[in-house]
């Protein structure tokens, strides 16, 4: 048995809503049942084949991590595959991530696309995935920053 094949990615479909929403209860204490499927819907809403979300599941039928897909296309850059993370239950060892860039290279051939992104939360494992991704070819291309909006002083014309 391959480690790969311990999780199978599976499309999250609203009639899967209430399985997933244990694992995004414990990842977002603040996120409703009904908020939950919310977002489900409109993350698939479009019905395109590269927009959605997916789950890593066991042969339990147990999901361990959920991540959001889209393609996107940037100023100057090809149109990419973007994985994000919403909810991971970190596990020792990388099986987990070697599911999730197993899952997004097919995704990413099936649409023609000649790059992924995976952005995933940081965690007191995140150096092992982020080595586990490096030896499979990725490399860190950009820094996401996020703050509160709010108005500084200078910006409301005070100085």
């Amino acid at each position: 048995m391959v480690d790969q094949d311990i999780f199978e990615a599976v499309r999250v479909t609203p009639a899967q809503a209430r399985s997933a929403y244990s694992l995004v209860a414990m990842s977002h204490p603040q996120v409703g049942f009904d908020d939950w499927k919310r977002f489900l819907r409109e993350a698939i809403r479009a019905g395109r084949r590269g927009d959605g979300i997916v789950g890593l599941r066991d042969r339990r039928g147990c999901i361990h991590a959920l991540f959001a897909f889209r393609v996107v296309q940037a100023l100057g850059r090809d149109a990419t595959l973007q994985v994000t993370e919403l909810a991971l239950l970190r596990l020792p060892g990388t099986v987990l991530v070697k599911s999730l860039v197993s899952f997004a290279r097919d995704l990413a051939t099936e649409l023609g696309l000649p790059s992924i992104s995976i952005d995933m939360q940081p965690s007191d494992i995140w150096s092992q995935d982020q080595h586990a991704l490096e030896q499979r070819g990725f490399a860190l291309d950009r820094v996401q920053m996020r703050g509160p909006v709010r108005a500084s002083k200078v910006m409301r014309g005070k100085p």
